[in-house]
């Protein structure tokens, strides 16, 4: 008897417990308004198609359908939130997603709500707890997309923090990163790293000129604890031809004298070309060895080429 208790016990402990994992199946999985997603047609009628989210039917207009899908095949979506917070369902992509970063125009404030046209039918609403300081309309912002379960919406919202953190970042040095220019700051520019942690782009390592809000491929040249620094020149060999190339080309453009010696202050050196000092001095040494370049108490001089 005490075997057969023990049996039963432990199917419905393991009844349960397989119950719970679908549940958690469920709640990781499902797809939630903002985000872009694969969901399977479940329905294809006149007027509507219908989408499967987990159990839960998701309306798309016919127009939407790509040519040559069928019932039963996968097709990426945007989810988002009609006039009646019906789930629906679009192929058109929006300017950004769930849980993503975008520098967006605020379009309209109307009563402390501010506005922002995403590509969808409605705007998107900031709402005057998620406003920040200094928000305008006609101006852009850095926000972040975020679907409130509490008023089953989707919002904007200036507050960052909770997708894009300063805990210590798992890279390294050389590593190759997507960057967002967040701000510009003293000594460089604030930057957002695959948008998940904050960066540092210093001025002497931007080699053209960065604008707000513009997306830019860098290298990690540091890992502090808070921080990653950055550069938009490659590590090594490559960061070094690229560093005599500037310099050749610039010798070229002012007919082959440049008034830039060793001597010359960091910040003349980064203004004209786009480098640290340390740098410029590895490139110009590397050049007179080469026979490219003679250097002069005044400045450089570019040697033709026998």
């Amino acid at each position: 008897n005490n075997s057969w208790l023990l049996a039963i016990l432990g199917f419905n402990i393991l009844f349960c417990f397989k119950g719970y994992l679908y549940l958690c199946g469920l709640i990781l999985f499902m797809a939630y308004p903002g985000d872009i997603c694969e969901l399977p047609i479940e329905l294809i009628e006149r007027n509507s198609i219908w989408l499967d989210n987990l159990g839960e039917p998701v309306e798309m207009s016919p127009g939407d359908l790509p040519f040559g899908k069928k019932e039963g095949d996968l097709i990426e979506v945007f989810l988002y939130l009609g006039k009646n917070k019906e789930k629906l369902a679009t192929t058109e992509m929006p300017l950004i997603s769930r849980r993503k970063v975008a520098f967006l125009r605020v379009d309209s404030v109307f009563k402390n709500l501010a506005f922002v046209n995403i590509g969808l039918e409605r705007d998107i609403v900031i709402p005057p707890g998620e406003q920040g300081d200094g928000l305008e309309e006609g101006k852009r912002f850095w926000l972040m997309l975020k679907y409130s379960a509490k008023q089953d919406e989707l919002q904007l919202t200036t507050n960052l923090g909770d997708l894009i953190h300063n805990r210590k970042a798992e890279m390294k040095e050389g590593d190759i990163v997507q960057i967002a220019i967040h701000s510009k700051i003293d000594g460089g520019a604030k930057v957002i790293v695959d948008e998940r942690h904050w960066g540092y782009l210093p001025r002497h390592e931007q080699i053209f000129d960065i604008r707000r809000g513009e997306r830019y491929k860098a290298w990690v040249t540091q890992v502090k604890p808070h921080e990653v620094v950055l550069s938009l020149q490659p590590p090594g060999e490559e960061r070094m031809d690229m560093a005599t190339q500037r310099i050749l080309d610039k010798l070229a453009e002012h007919r082959g004298y440049l008034r830039l010696t060793e001597k010359t202050d960091s910040e003349e050196i980064q203004l004209r070309l786009r480098m640290s000092k340390r740098t410029f001095r590895e490139a110009i040494e590397k050049l007179v060895l080469e026979g490219k370049i003679k250097m002069t108490s005044r400045g450089m001089k570019l040697l033709k080429e026998e």
